[in-house]
């Protein structure tokens, strides 16, 4: 009995979420990042030694490419905001942003493409407002049904979901690389 218990338990987080036609999915925790700011050669660096730098790269174009020769250290960047970095893998949820948000682009290698946020005052980091107890059908409901909503995290287990919006931050474009 306590083994079929067990089994149950287990089975049900490896149950598979469905996909829904107007998002993305993730899995994955927008609130776990690790970030990056890469570096740009300094013009007034003091000549005959090494240096560090402290001028960020903030070219999408270049960010792009960043991430696209870099593939297992760079799943996102900010755009102009200059950071770089990855997501943390969660396999006990999954994070489904609106394509509303934003557009599928192509990346700088003829296999990659990003999702581009629409706006430049959005950040990577995401945050919940409110959450149910609910399977993901009506928690996907109440995103479509509430403008501020950009995404919804949802529990593996179908238990629990919360509605989110990511963070404001003046002069960054999130660009979340696809392929």
């Amino acid at each position: 009995m306590v083994l079929l218990a067990l089994l149950s338990v287990s089975m049900a987080y490896t149950q598979m979420l469905p996909d829904f036609d107007g998002y993305l999915k993730f899995a994955a925790n927008f609130k776990d990042v690790s970030y990056y700011y890469p570096m740009a050669p300094d013009p007034n660096a003091p000549a005959g030694s090494p240096y560090s730098s402290a001028r960020k790269i903030r070219d999408a174009g270049i960010l792009t490419s960043i991430c696209d020769t870099y593939k297992d250290a760079c799943q996102w960047h900010n755009g102009e905001g200059a950071a770089t970095g990855i997501l943390a893998h969660n396999s006990t949820v999954n994070t489904y942003i609106k394509e509303s948000i934003g557009t599928i682009i192509n990346g700088s290698t003829p296999d990659s493409k990003y999702f581009r946020f629409g706006s430049t005052s959005r950040n990577i980091f995401l945050n919940s407002y409110v959450g149910w107890a609910l399977p993901v059908n009506l928690i996907k409901s109440q995103c479509d049904n509430d403008p501020t909503c950009d995404a919804f995290v949802m529990h593996v287990d179908n238990s629990y979901g919360t509605l989110c919006k990511f963070e404001g931050s003046t002069g960054c474009q999130p660009h979340l690389k696809l392929a």
